[in-house]
């Protein structure tokens, strides 16, 4: 839904509010209808990413020589790399064994460090 002020694309023009700022009014509009009419903006959003790294042994394979371990990790560390370029939410969950569990929520590009601390000490 757009909002009157927020964000900084264009969306089109609306009538009036309560609360909508005075500096957001469509003065060509308004003189046209006859009533006061703003301008009104898309609203600001940030992307938000969940990666959820399962290593378990049904995820990666029961082979210790075998596994699929090493190519989640590349992947999860290359998203996580890619992502920090862009600014939205990165939410990082990791199984670490039968019970624990890691989340790591942050922005892209301060996630990125401490992603890559959990992704080098994690074991299958």
């Amino acid at each position: 839904m757009a909002t009157s002020g927020q964000g900084q694309d264009f969306y089109g023009i609306r009538e009036y509010r309560h609360g909508d700022e005075i500096r957001f009014i469509h003065w060509k509009a308004t003189a046209s209808k006859r009533q006061i009419m703003v301008k009104e903006f898309e609203a600001n959003t940030t992307d938000q990413v969940v990666i959820v790294l399962d290593n378990s042994n049904e995820s990666i394979g029961f082979d210790l020589l075998d596994n699929n371990f090493e190519y989640l990790i590349k992947v999860t560390a290359s998203i996580i790399n890619y992502l920090a370029e862009f600014y939205c939410r990165v939410t990082l969950i990791v199984n670490e064994g039968t019970d624990e569990c890691t989340c790591l929520t942050n922005y892209s590009a301060a996630i990125k460090p401490l992603a890559n601390v959990v992704l080098t000490t994690l074991e299958p």
